[in-house]
């Protein structure tokens, strides 16, 4: 795909021969059509249909989530979900037991030059609630009590996400959180990241996993 400027007849919406032109933000785009194929997928392709399966249902449910995580990020030309997919395929999907997983340690739902969370963990409590804490204090003037935190929490056997953001602000230092019912055991796996009253947000911290009865 290609960007193109308009010609002596303008620019063209739809198909014209073997291209398609599209307008995507104000921006003229022109494509050739593919060509179907019965060849089967070679190795290649069918480990990279893998890796987008596994981080698009990671991923997709978060989109409006990441406008805020990537907020930062230039999307002249890309969205803020493009973006953070293509940077986690990067660098979060991998290789493991002849399997692609995703390394949820790597995984970043923001970026950002804000500082990220400090001595941050999380515990389930007695009663079925997610228990989260973090450092309050204000070390240097990047810092605000009123930076928004937020906070994902990934359920991996039901594939669910629960997420809580802008509700709580860094000054609390910690959250008592109730998450949907899911009778199904299994493994959580927790982010947090900061976002500044002036928009800016910090990386993502991991806050390792927590297992649910």
């Amino acid at each position: 795909m290609g960007v193109y400027k308009k010609g002596i007849n303008g620019p063209f919406s739809g198909k014209a021969g073997s291209v398609i032109g599209s307008k995507w933000r104000k921006v003229d785009y022109m494509r050739g059509i593919s060509k179907p194929t019965h060849k089967p997928a070679s190795e290649a392709q069918t480990a990279q249909r893998e890796k987008f399966r596994i981080l698009s249902a990671f991923l997709y449910p978060m989109a409006k989530l990441l406008k805020i995580g990537y907020s930062n990020e230039d999307v002249r030309f890309k969205t803020a979900y493009n973006i953070a997919f293509g940077y986690n395929l990067k660098w979060a999907v991998v290789l493991k037991d002849g399997k692609w997983k995703i390394d949820y340690s790597r995984i970043a739902l923001s970026r950002g030059s804000l500082p990220k969370p400090v001595e941050a963990t999380v515990e389930v409590t007695p009663e079925k609630k997610f228990l989260v804490r973090w450092s309050a204090e204000i070390k240097n003037s990047f810092i605000s009590p009123e930076d928004k935190v937020n906070l994902v929490f990934y359920h991996e056997n039901t594939v669910s996400h629960f997420l809580s953001t802008g509700c709580l602000e860094r000054r609390e230092g910690q959250a008592l959180l109730d998450p949907p019912d899911i009778p199904e055991p299994g493994t959580w796996q927790c982010f947090m990241f900061y976002t500044s009253p002036y928009g800016d947000n910090s990386q993502t911290q991991y806050l390792g996993e927590i297992q649910t009865n």
